[in-house]
């Protein structure tokens, strides 16, 4: 039964091509640039310094005290406002290609100089007030040192949906709870999200072990689920964090804190996961399964399904019974219903489970009835099963 249900996750479903970074498609990204773009071009404020940290000043041009002075404007105002959105395009192309990475959600050192330098280009544009504050806080994965720039860059543009989001991330991880949840209630009343990833969000925390741990990948998993938890006041006993934002030395330190177990290492990557499942695995982990699968290659034998996720366990366990009394009893399954959202893909490795489970328990009818409903799960997303 493992088999299949691994085969069924590593070959048909897409649900583990999100995540935060690893939400967004590429037409998504296009239309959020697009966005900005607009938004600049309709603010007539202006700024004629860029105050960014003395770590982003750009050789060529003239400081103190840590500010950019604009340089001159070119003659041809198109050809540099052309020039200003090639650059900016060029940065969030190669920070969204890193952000997605499926292997690892840390730069590389590598990676992490390309972009400063990409960073320094837009930043030496006059007009890349905003800019330069916004990125130099996300380049930095979430080290809070760098705040001050992303409260700056909020003050300038407090209504564009990224900044928004990242505002959200910032509450959760300065503990900020009442901004975190009037942010988190904002951004869904905003259909920032679809009402599909609330609906999810509920079943998600919902399928973890009592007082477990929740890992999450991106933002539409982890945004979901504590939506579910700190505005709906669902399964607020488990901790949910995501591997996104491990990369907060700040969110690592309050972890430890709290008596969870951290790997030596801050590359977070596919080893970090294996080996931070393997110091937790007594406070009981459990995986989203939006997680790209190649998290999952080095602990196959060491997971298990239990609703819409892995359970991480050293001791092999057969959880069809509970299975069949999550879907009986505990999970809304609102997603099954209107079947819009791709996240409706992830409940299938249950449901073949408990399929098998009516079988072998010789509940002919049960099964029939669920195999009817994997059928149209799979057909209202255009998937198929390949045998």
């Amino acid at each position: 039964m493992k088999v299949l249900l691994f085969f069924l996750l590593f070959v048909f479903f897409a649900p583990n091509s999100w995540g935060q970074n690893n939400t967004n498609n590429n037409s998504t990204q296009e239309e959020s640039l697009k966005e900005k773009e607009n938004a600049l071009k309709k603010n007539s404020n202006k700024v004629e310094e860029v105050i960014v940290p003395s770590s982003l000043e750009s050789p060529t041009s003239t400081s103190t005290s840590g500010k950019f002075k604009a340089q001159p404007a070119q003659k041809d105002a198109t050809s540099a406002q052309s020039s200003f959105l090639l650059k900016k395009s060029k940065f969030i192309a190669r920070q969204s290609e890193f952000n997605h990475q499926r292997t690892q959600r840390t730069f590389s050192n590598g990676q992490q100089t390309e972009l400063e330098n990409l960073l320094r280009e837009v930043a030496m544009d006059p007009s890349a007030t905003y800019e330069s504050l916004f990125f130099y806080y996300t380049n930095g994965q979430y080290d809070l040192s760098r705040s001050t720039a992303l409260l700056k860059a909020y003050e300038m543009n407090p209504n564009d949906n990224q900044i928004k989001k990242e505002m959200v991330i910032y509450y959760f991880l300065t503990n900020k709870t009442d901004e975190f949840r009037t942010g988190l209630i904002n951004l869904f009343n905003a259909n920032v999200f679809p009402q599909a990833v609330k609906e999810y969000g509920t079943d998600l925390v919902n399928s973890v072990g009592q007082n477990g741990i929740l890992i999450t990948h991106g933002t539409e998993d982890s945004f979901s689920a504590l939506y579910a938890q700190r505005v709906l006041r669902k399964r607020e006993d488990i901790r949910i964090i995501c591997l996104d934002w491990l990369n907060s030395p700040q969110f690592r330190s309050q972890l430890e804190a709290q008596q969870i177990r951290l790997p030596k290492s801050n590359f977070i990557d596919v080893n970090y996961l294996k080996e931070f499942c393997a110091l937790n695995v007594e406070k009981g982990v459990s995986l989203s399964l939006t997680i790209p699968r190649e998290y999952f290659s080095p602990i196959l034998n060491q997971m298990y399904i239990t609703g819409l996720v892995f359970d991480y366990k050293q001791v092999p366990t057969d959880n069809s019974l509970a299975n069949e009394s999550l879907w009986r009893t505990i999970l809304n399954k609102k997603l099954l219903e209107t079947r819009n959202h791709d996240l409706v893909l992830n409940y299938i490795p249950m449901m073949m489970q408990i399929s098998r489970f009516y079988e072998n328990q010789y509940e002919t009818t049960s099964k029939l009835e669920m195999d009817a409903q994997i059928d149209q799960i799979l057909q209202s997303r255009g998937k198929s099963l390949r045998k």
